[in-house]
């Protein structure tokens, strides 16, 4: 999620330095999504450590999944609000190209694969939380690969192509590409 993080943060900038004003700093949105998501990974990781401890300690397991999922809900509301960043932005741009203002294509690309990855980690969220509350879910390994594994490899790939260190160079106008490198 920090390469998310990190391009939200060059959007912003890009788009506060060139089309619109964003109403929070490239480096507020860079440091929260981050912060989000270290917490988020560290909820799920003391979760994970209570399920260790369980065969010592049974009372620990229902503990460590609730706290599983308290940081699987706290990554599904990070990425809600970078969808809410990534269509705001969206927005922003749609409005200063119907007032005549030119700007690459290649942005709004960026944005639709933005939205099309949010999809994917929108619907792997909801099956780690469920996963994480039905048992039945987590032996079932055709729903694990489908689920979890695919959708992250679908990411991937369409990331290989569009990766937005490629793309933002294109995206931004020349007064202002040398401010986000």
């Amino acid at each position: 999620t920090h390469i998310h993080t990190h391009t939200v943060s060059l959007c912003t900038r890009m788009i506060s330095g060139g089309f619109a004003k964003f109403f929070l700093s490239p480096k507020v949105v860079r440091y929260a999504f981050l912060a989000a998501d270290i917490a988020s990974f560290f909820i799920q990781g003391i979760g994970g450590a209570m399920l260790g401890s369980a065969k010592t300690n049974p009372t620990l397991a229902d503990l460590g999944y609730t706290v599983i999922r308290i940081g699987l809900a706290i990554s599904f509301c990070v990425f809600f609000l970078f969808g809410v960043c990534c269509a705001y932005l969206h927005r922003e741009y749609l409005r200063k190209e119907k007032r005549g203002e030119t700007f690459s294509p290649m942005f709004g690309t960026l944005v639709w694969v933005f939205y099309f990855d949010m999809v994917l980690l929108f619907v792997r969220s909801i099956y780690r939380f469920v996963e994480f509350s039905e048992h039945s879910l987590r032996t079932n390994e055709g729903l694990f690969y489908g689920l979890d594994i695919f959708l992250m490899f679908l990411i991937l790939l369409v990331w290989i192509p569009y990766h937005p260190g490629h793309w933002l160079s294109k995206c931004v106008p020349e007064p202002h590409a040398q401010s986000l490198a």
